[in-house]
């Protein structure tokens, strides 16, 4: 029910202004009687490394928009959704590049285009 809050939200950026956006964006949506969303200063592999374990309702992926890109973050994500929840995994990419139909029991359940980016949604 996209209604009831996040109980708490993580978002990974190494780039140090991309990071400075990211917490300016935060600042006005976070309630005083929820934490504040973690930032994560890291690539994603390493990210991924540090969550290891950890159980996610939904993780969100912002790649480049290059030809393979898509495929490599579904790749790199597959840890984290190896823990028996029903975690949604959702991987932007550019329309021009096909997303991977599944891997490793993930399988791409949608895409949603919008001019030239789309949304790809992926199940265990």
């Amino acid at each position: 029910d996209l209604g009831v809050p996040a109980r708490d939200g993580r978002a990974v950026e190494r780039d140090p202004r991309a990071v400075q956006l990211i917490d300016a964006n935060l600042a006005p949506l976070v309630a005083s009687d929820r934490p504040k969303p973690v930032i994560i200063r890291a690539g994603f592999a390493e990210a991924v490394r540090r969550l290891a374990g950890e159980v996610f309702d939904v993780i969100v992926l912002d790649p480049p928009y290059a030809e393979h890109a898509a495929a490599e973050a579904l790749e790199a994500a597959l840890p984290l959704l190896s823990h028996g929840a029903a975690t949604r995994l959702i991987i932007e990419h550019g329309t021009r590049h096909t997303p991977p139909a599944g891997h490793s029991g993930v399988r791409l359940t949608r895409t949603v285009t919008a001019g030239d980016s789309a949304l790809s949604f992926y199940e265990r």
